[in-house]
This record gives structure tokens, sequence and C-alpha cells, in this order.
């Protein structure tokens, strides 16, 4: 059964979602400092020295990588990129805006596949979730990696190919770099590929898994290596060992 049909109402509801959305974008991008997590300034300021030549540290002395390594790569960048800590950090709630607005994107396809017809549903509860939850921090980069390998996932169950298979694989290892310990939900859902996969293709399936386990090799192989050569320890530390 139906439970929200295509009709003007429909229609008036994502005409509102777009416009809170844009509003949400417009207040954050106009006054960032407002919304952004305590612990987002210290990605802030390991950003602004990483990328200013005075390696990873917060105080220019004690070394740390008690960070999640992608969401700081990508304020480090925008803190290269630009001139101040004021305009980088307008710079910062742009890429996280940008985050969750392909996240909801993501969203939105996932939904089309599986419950169009509620889909008002959960935008009403991850629109004000997304745009007021933990700013500044990784979250919303996890949130949209997340939201990518979901979509992935299901693309790749439907029909299994070479082409999703790394997909699939190339999202969730990014997911985890993104946030680390969503390498719990990844594990599940490496789990969920297996269940999910028609009985006739579920062997093609495995096999194509385990052809890409050396996307997991280069990139997770990566950021353990660095954590060794450059702080002398393969987990993440922020002063003392967490």
């Amino acid at each position: 059964m139906t439970l929200l049909p295509r009709s003007p109402a429909n229609r008036l509801l994502k005409v509102g979602f777009l416009l809170s959305i844009a509003l949400y974008v417009s207040v954050i991008l106009a006054k960032p400092g407002v919304f952004f997590a305590d612990d987002s300034y210290f990605y802030f300021q390991v950003a602004w020295n990483f990328a200013h030549g005075m390696g990873s540290t917060f105080n220019g002395v004690m070394d740390t990588n008690g960070y999640h390594p992608l969401w700081m790569l990508i304020c480090a960048l925008v803190c290269k990129l630009l001139p101040t800590k004021i305009v980088a950090l307008h710079g910062i709630a742009a890429a996280l805006c940008l985050c969750d607005l392909l996240m909801l994107l993501l969203v939105q396809r996932i939904l089309a596949r599986v419950a169009d017809n509620v889909w008002w549903i959960a935008f009403a509860l991850l629109v004000p979730f997304s745009f007021l939850s933990q700013l500044g921090t990784e979250g919303a980069l996890s949130g949209c990696l997340l939201a990518a390998t979901v979509l992935a996932l299901y693309c790749f169950v439907s029909a299994p190919t070479p082409s999703r298979g790394f997909l699939f694989n190339l999202a969730a290892a990014l997911a985890v770099l993104a946030r680390l310990d969503n390498i719990f939900i990844i594990g599940f859902l490496w789990l969920a590929v297996c269940l999910a996969a028609p009985v006739a293709q579920r062997a093609s399936v495995l096999r194509l898994q385990l052809f890409c386990i050396p996307v997991y090799l280069v990139l997770w192989g990566s950021y353990l290596a660095s954590n060794l050569y450059f702080f002398g320890i393969l987990q993440p530390i922020s002063g003392m060992v967490k």
C-alpha cells in the first residue's frame, strides 16, 4: 500500500526539505564557529600546523596522530589553500556541508530503491541530525562514505560485477579511514555481502570480494605504515595511547 502517493503534498514536502537544507547550509557557512564542536578545533589546529610545515602537532612540540586520518587530510588541504585561520574555518564549514549534501543525495538514492514511499520520515530525522550534530568533526565525511558504501553494496549484490565489487570495497575502505571505528560496521557489511547475495551468485560474489582485498591492504596498510614511520606506533595516539 502506498503510504504517500506522488502528489502535490509529496512535491511540497520535497520543496520544504530543500528550503530547510538551504537554510542550514547558509547559517553554518555564515557562522560556523557557533555550531562547531569542541573537538573540531583540535582538528583545525593540527591541520593548520600540518599544512604549514610544523608537523602533525597541536602545540608545536608533541607529535600526535590522535585523529581520524581522512577528515584531517581534508582539513589540512583547506588550511593549505586558504590564507588565514578564520577563512579556513569557513572553508572547512563548506567542506562539511558538501559532505552532508552528498550524504543526503546518496541516502535518497538508497531510499528510492527500498523505501521510496517513506523517504520523508528518514529525512525528517536525518536532515537536522546531519547539520546540528558534532559539526566540524569527522561525522559528516563518515556518514557520506557509509551511505556510499551501503548504496554500492546494494548495487553489487543486485548485479555482481568486478567494477561494482571494486566500488563497494573502495568506499568501505575509505569509510574506515574517515572514522576508524567504522571498521566494525564494514566488517558486518562484509558478512552481509555473503548472506544477501543470491545463492546462484554467492561463489562469484565471494571470489570478487577476495580479489578486492588489495584495496584494503593498500589504503589501510599505508595508514598503518605512516603511523609506524612517523609516530613509532600502529594505533592512534593523542598524548597517550587511547
